[in-house]
């Protein structure tokens, strides 16, 4: 499925989960699901049906086994390294014994597919680690579980802290988006409205 220009989608297991693909000469997964054979399949068939371009990196948006669980097994596939938020990095590895992350990038930092590019943001909340990855030609925001559709926002707080993602929401309204592709469920088409009723609806939660 398209979802914008340069960038395919697929929903993968029982929990839904969005996983993305962006395009240039060289490819990018943003989140990798649990690893299952048929997650592993639908994922691969999104590769294969782009071509099967060079991946350059495979973006873990935060360690919960939903998003990450299948990094490993994509990686080892794709010859891709994995990328990671800094803070979530140990959670990835402690918990998936066959991912390893190779590159934590820092906020702001770019990765050039030649033809498309992304732009690292980092966004704590959900997960103290996650990462979201803004496709920079289409102003096109992937953010994992910082955002969802499917259901309200929600976290642990063992996980994360609310203030975290009270600071994240007001800097991703800052950014100048065109779409938004959550962790789970349908895209958002209007993102100042929605990260204006994000930030009201969590203004006086403490988890």
């Amino acid at each position: 499925m398209q979802v914008a220009q340069n960038v395919l989608k697929v929903v993968i297991g029982e929990a839904e989960n969005n996983v993305y693909f962006v395009t240039g000469q060289r490819g990018a997964f943003y989140d990798s699901g649990y690893g299952t054979d048929e997650t592993h399949e639908a994922i691969i068939g999104l590769w294969e049906g782009a071509g099967k371009p060079e991946i350059a990196a495979i973006v873990v948006s935060h360690w919960h086994g939903d998003h990450a669980g299948g990094a490993g097994r994509l990686s080892k596939a794709t010859g891709a390294p994995v990328y990671s938020g800094p803070r979530d990095k140990a959670g990835i590895e402690h918990r998936n014994e066959d991912v390893k992350v190779d590159h934590t990038p820092s906020d702001g930092e770019t990765l050039d597919l030649v033809g498309a590019t992304l732009r690292f943001v980092h966004a704590p909340g959900h997960t103290y680690g996650s990462l979201s990855a803004l496709y920079v030609e289409g102003d096109f925001l992937m953010t994992g579980d910082t955002t969802r559709t499917a259901t309200p926002f929600s976290m642990d707080p063992t996980h994360g802290a609310m203030e975290d993602q009270r600071r994240t929401v007001r800097k991703l309204q800052r950014l100048d988006l065109n779409r938004i592709g959550p962790g789970h469920g349908p895209e958002i088409d209007d993102p100042a409205r929605y990260l204006a009723d994000l930030a009201e609806s969590i203004r006086n939660r403490e988890w």
